[in-house]
């Protein structure tokens, strides 16, 4: 038996993820222990729902530049197509992430691409092969 799908509309960032010991005041500085760059936001929950075993679909909006390359390729990893075209000029955001020692997070984030979606967006797709609110 099937899962269902999801249609995953809002957006997905990139997470520049840095691990400190403490979220430094205003005026001082951490040092990094780890640092890594991966996708975040929506991103998670298409991953969850994935393994949760739903066939997943991304339909938010993604754009061009470095950003917006490394949401593509980890979409296309896990096999997540990209019901839109991309937005020209227009980079995907980005979430610089503060985890401390007590895996407390702190964010500073920067909107981009992922935030820019109009009604013109949802016309080729067709939404009522997706799961709405949980139930097929």
């Amino acid at each position: 038996m099937s899962a269902g799908r999801l249609l995953q509309m809002s957006g997905v960032v990139v997470d520049l993820v840095y691990r400190v010991d403490t979220v430094p005041k205003s005026g001082e500085e951490a040092i990094v222990e780890e640092s890594m760059i991966t996708p975040g936001g929506g991103f998670n929950a298409m991953v969850a729902a994935s393994r949760a075993g739903m066939r997943v679909s991304y339909g938010g909006s993604h754009g061009t530049g470095r950003f917006a390359d490394i949401v593509r390729s980890s979409l296309s990893e896990f096999g997540f197509p990209v019901l839109q075209n991309q937005l020209e000029n227009c980079d995907q955001g980005t979430s610089v992430v503060l985890v401390d020692r007590q895996g407390e997070r702190t964010f500073i984030s920067q909107a981009g691409a992922e935030r820019y979606f109009g009604s013109s967006q949802f016309g080729h797709i067709d939404a009522s092969t997706f799961v709405r609110c949980g139930f097929s």
